[in-house]
């Protein structure tokens, strides 16, 4: 293949496989963020949303205009990311493609590490800050447990492990209850 050629096509590939992980992390990361009142976004994201409404016969709920504007900034600034990573590694030319497809998972696993430590912060902030100790308690019994079955390499896969267990009654409860207002004493 030409030399041009890879290049291009690692570029392509790179922009395209990071815009995908960007559109979705950033798609997901703007619902919540407007579904709770925090008009997040940048101007590329902004411009395309009030683009769609434009065109749409009604405006889109705050919701779903979160996911537009935070998938449209994660796709437009990963792919320029993506672009370079690819343009670099198709300049370099001695980068077989398995290189490539782990510099891609890599990218997903740090995507969903963002996103996994995202929803427990979100979960810990609605459960309060007793939900720590049920990660802390999890992940010390999943390290005990995992270095018992597996040696040291299970300790590592334990605390990743309890932590998590422990992280979802944090993430799935239904919020702190909020106590009821007391009653002004009637005169």
């Amino acid at each position: 293949m030409d030399d041009r050629l890879t290049i291009a096509a690692w570029t392509l590939a790179g922009a395209g496989l990071f815009a995908l992980l960007g559109a979705a992390f950033g798609a997901v990361a703007g619902a919540l963020a407007w579904a709770h009142g925090k008009a997040a976004g940048g101007y590329v994201g902004r411009a395309f949303a009030e683009a769609l409404d434009r065109v749409r016969d009604e405006p889109l709920s705050p919701t779903a205009k979160g996911a537009v504007i935070g998938g449209t900034d994660g796709a437009a600034f990963l792919a320029v990311v993506g672009g370079i990573l690819g343009a670099v590694l198709g300049y370099r030319g001695d980068v077989p493609p398995q290189v490539g497809a782990y510099v891609v998972l890599a990218g997903v696993a740090l995507a969903l590490a963002a996103g996994l430590f995202g929803l427990t912060a979100y979960g810990l902030l609605r459960a309060g800050v007793w939900a720590l100790g049920a990660i802390l308690a999890g992940a010390i019994a999943g390290a005990l447990l995992g270095g018992r079955l597996a040696g040291r390499d299970g300790i590592l896969y334990g605390i990743l492990v309890g932590g998590l267990v422990g992280a979802l009654p944090a993430v799935f409860r239904g919020g702190r209850r909020k106590r009821a207002p007391a009653e002004p004493p009637a005169d």
